[in-house]
């Protein structure tokens, strides 16, 4: 006689999303690899230690080993560390700039659709504005204007043109929705207008903001990782950053001189091509957004 109930396990339920990502092994996949990425940001940071990232030139340039992993730089500091340590500003940096494109993109974008009229054509016009902006051209010149600005003003300055295109797709989906007939009975109830946006018209539209969400992440992580290959940073970034990594290696020439150059060269090239990956993966799982796509079970 069996003294474990399998009948108990049949009553647990497994949550949607995860039936959803095993069922979509890519998904999964790419799920693992940014949760990987996130515990880096989180649990690695703490547990890998600050020394590891000190110069050191008697260890200069060398081979991958168990006490470093991926080798060392020109200056003797543990590449997996800097790779862990600059994990951390890159998520960082990547997710608080979509959330900020993604919050005024759709705050905008729902007001605008919904409002009409004159709050419409104004706030258009000035998404227009800001549509016609060089994006990186106009970042670059502020980034250097302010200089050493923190996380959260780099961030911010990642989404300064990028919600726009965001609001005007956002308001074209709003005004084909507001003609459907829940949102005139909920009008003919009285309800306010703040409640009919963001209780009946929003939660139409979170599957198109989330897909919007995670390729924000993907344009302010190129931008970041960019930005500081070209030399700007922002406080409390250092020479961990990925972009930062490509950049000394590239300006010290070292993978010229000797083969770990090209380790220190191409390891950021590498993590940065599998956050992009496990973005896309997590993405491309459309089920996860649209609830109307998920299979009756």
């Amino acid at each position: 006689m069996s003294i474990i109930n399998t009948k108990n396990f049949k009553k647990i339920k497994v949550p949607k999303t995860l039936r959803i990502l095993v069922k979509r092994k890519s998904g999964l996949f790419g799920l693992i690899i940014l949760a990987t990425f996130v515990l880096m940001a989180t649990i690695g940071v703490e547990v890998i230690p600050q020394e590891a990232l000190r110069r050191n030139p008697a260890n200069a340039l060398l081979p991958p080993s168990l006490e470093h992993p991926l080798g060392t730089d020109y200056a003797g500091r543990d590449i997996f560390a800097q790779i862990v340590h600059g994990s951390r500003s890159v998520l960082i940096i990547s997710f608080l700039g979509a959330l900020f494109t993604v919050f005024l993109g759709s705050l905008i974008g729902l007001t605008s659709g919904y409002m009409g009229g004159t709050a419409d054509k104004i706030l258009m016009a000035i998404s227009d504005a800001f549509l016609t902006l060089p994006g990186t051209i106009l970042f670059i010149v502020l980034a250097a204007i302010l200089r050493r600005v923190d996380i959260i003003t780099f961030s911010l300055l990642l989404s300064i043109t990028g919600w726009a295109g965001l609001a005007r797709a956002i308001r074209s989906q709003v005004l084909v929705i507001k003609e459907r007939e829940f949102i005139e009975a909920s009008k003919v109830l009285g309800l306010n207008k703040l409640h009919i946006i963001f209780n009946e018209i929003m939660p139409n539209m979170l599957p198109y903001i989330g897909v919007a969400f995670s390729f924000s992440v993907l344009n302010c992580l190129y931008m970041t990782v960019g930005l500081f290959f070209l030399g700007l940073t922002c406080e409390g970034v250092g020479v961990t950053n990925w972009g930062m990594m490509m950049n000394n290696a590239l300006a010290r020439g070292v993978f010229l001189l000797n083969p770990m150059g090209l380790v220190y060269l191409f390891t950021p090239i590498i993590f940065i091509i599998l956050l992009i990956l496990s973005i896309i993966l997590v993405a491309g799982t459309r089920e996860l957004f649209n609830p109307s796509l998920r299979e009756e079970e």
